[in-house]
């Protein structure tokens, strides 16, 4: 790592403020998908995305049951005309 003197965003320099030091991180020093197939990695991401968006499971669960219920009931009216 090494401490950037003028960085660039969008092609333009940034200017330097004093006190403030951007670091920047080689692509190949990167792991994005470091911990993907991690067992306890992978839990916690779905505990913590229930724990947090679990006021809108019910209205998720309706929307899924309305979407399933009205392929099925249009599937059916098609068919009806059929000889």
């Amino acid at each position: 790592r090494e401490e950037h003197e003028g960085a660039m965003a969008g092609g333009k320099a940034i200017p330097r403020v004093k006190g403030i030091v951007t670091w920047t991180i080689s692509p190949h020093e990167q792991r994005v998908f470091a911990d993907w197939y991690d067992p306890k990695f992978v839990m916690t991401k779905a505990y913590r995305k229930i724990s947090e968006n679990w006021e809108f499971l019910p209205a998720f669960l309706t929307f899924i049951g309305v979407v399933t219920w009205g392929k099925k009931e249009n599937e059916r009216e098609h068919k009806s005309h059929w000889y």
